[in-house]
């Protein structure tokens, strides 16, 4: 068996900053949490899983694959939310 490759080049991130800007492989693993029933993004410390869940997270809302999304992480992860996309709503 082959294992599914995804491409994430073409995905557009509406609504996202423009100061943050998503590497190939977060781009693919946003691609494959959108194609997926479910995802694993088994990376490296500091190779951007946040970011890329993120980003995941919102595009499933814009694209209506997610309907109320919930993400729980630690205190210190919240801004993280904003900085990625400014007009996320976040609960404590």
């Amino acid at each position: 068996t082959v294992p599914r490759e995804f491409n994430g080049s073409h995905i557009s991130f509406a609504g996202s900053s423009t100061a943050i800007d998503l590497q190939p492989h977060q781009r693919n693993g946003v691609a494959r949490d959108l194609n997926s029933s479910s995802t694993l993004l088994a990376w490296d410390v500091g190779a951007g899983k946040t970011f890329g869940s993120i980003a995941a997270l919102m595009e499933g809302k814009r694209h209506n694959k997610f309907h109320k999304p919930m993400m729980v992480v630690q205190n210190h992860l919240l801004g993280e939310f904003s900085r990625r996309y400014p007009g996320c709503v976040s609960r404590i």
